[in-house]
């Protein structure tokens, strides 16, 4: 079974990149429970990331929303090539 995901922008933080790609495992009873989410986003809330200026944040979120933009117009693109067979999303 192929399934896929959401690209994840290489300036995002590595824990935030590990929560991510664990609430997208394939099987659900490996992703993480609520209480493990929790958990984990409480300590991404007290890492230094959290020290991020706002103006910095805001940059960023821009950057990784152009980022993800531009891979999925690659998909987009992929896929008019390819007749519509989403060659172009990662496979998980």
């Amino acid at each position: 079974m192929n399934k896929l995901w959401l690209h994840i922008p290489a300036t995002v933080p590595e824990a935030w990149r590990k929560l991510m790609k664990s609430c997208w495992e394939l099987d659900p009873h490996a992703r993480p429970t609520f209480i493990d989410i929790l958990k984990k986003l409480d300590e991404i809330s007290r890492s230094n990331f959290t020290q991020t200026p706002h103006d910095s944040f805001h940059t960023m979120q821009g950057h990784w929303k152009l980022e993800i933009e531009e891979k999925v117009n690659e998909i987009r693109m992929k896929e008019n090539v390819s007749g519509g067979k989403h060659k172009g999303w990662r496979k998980m």
